[in-house]
């Protein structure tokens, strides 16, 4: 394999077009498994807003109710050479996988980051599991929202691979950070992981009103389960797409007012990788 300065960076619009076809993968597996997933964050608001892609943004991303997420995790462990090219990453299948969340990859391409700690990855998308988050919306984010933050802080400093200074905080904050990421280190990532994933263990999702990310990204947001409930076919570039029912409730919980455009200046792609051809 070449060295990626040898190589041709691939541009937005190739990028769209290889995820596409990983998003034609993951419908297929999912309706020969009969599993539910639902386009969600920017996605959706690009099924929403411009019927397909944000055309600045990079990437795709559905969201799957907990036991349909691990079906669908179970069928591709064990499904993994018919499916190649495409491959799902989970700290199950990857040793060095550094998510609480799947990733469906075409392993044609190879995705190069900045700072994350070495693992083979290809053009993705994403899949986050959504797990019960009880029914007293107050005291679940008084008992999660903070603690989950902070554990993720950590756990991101655990998994990458070079020490970057906070610039817009005092300098003691930066020395802070200097030995928290230390003991981040050697502590390793897979205890901070494991500790993340523990909290989809707190609330049964069955006795659960609602329903969130638990196990991955800053703070909490809790979603109504009810806007999940049944889903909605809507046009994503040449495809038809599942969409939560509570589209809009959900969103606007996100974005707020998701149909108004970003300023100019922030109409850029946001992640830290640039992907090649292998």
């Amino acid at each position: 394999m070449m060295s990626s300065e040898s190589r041709e960076e691939l541009n937005i619009e190739q990028i769209h077009q290889v995820t596409l076809d990983i998003v034609k993968k993951l419908i297929e597996i999912c309706d020969e498994i009969h599993v539910n997933y639902y386009v969600a964050y920017g996605s959706l608001i690009g099924v929403v807003r411009h019927k397909g892609f944000i055309p600045w943004d990079d990437d795709f991303d559905v969201v799957m109710l907990r036991n349909d997420y691990e079906k669908f995790c179970d069928y591709c462990t064990k499904h993994q050479k018919e499916m190649s090219p495409y491959k799902l990453l989970t700290r199950e299948s990857e040793e060095k996988y550094p998510y609480n969340i799947a990733r469906l990859n075409n392993m044609d391409y190879q995705a190069v980051y900045d700072n994350v700690q070495g693992y083979d990855s290809g053009i993705f998308i994403d899949i986050y599991p959504i797990d019960g988050a009880g029914t007293n919306a107050e005291q679940v984010m008084k008992r999660v929202k903070k603690k989950k933050s902070n554990l993720f802080r950590i756990t991101l400093w655990s998994i990458d691979d070079h020490y970057t200074r906070s610039t817009y905080h005092k300098w003691y904050r930066s020395v802070i950070k200097y030995f928290v990421r230390l003991y981040a280190k050697i502590r390793g990532s897979k205890y901070f992981l494991d500790q993340l994933e523990a909290f989809k263990n707190l609330y049964d999702i069955d006795e659960s009103r609602y329903i969130a990310e638990m196990t991955w990204d800053s703070g909490l947001t809790l979603y109504e389960k009810k806007w999940f409930d049944d889903y909605l076919y809507m046009d994503f570039e040449n495809l038809k797409v599942k969409v939560p029912v509570g589209y809009d409730e959900f969103l606007r919980c996100h974005y707020g007012d998701y149909m108004k455009l970003p300023p100019k200046e922030e109409q850029i792609p946001h992640h830290e990788y640039k992907v090649y051809l292998r």
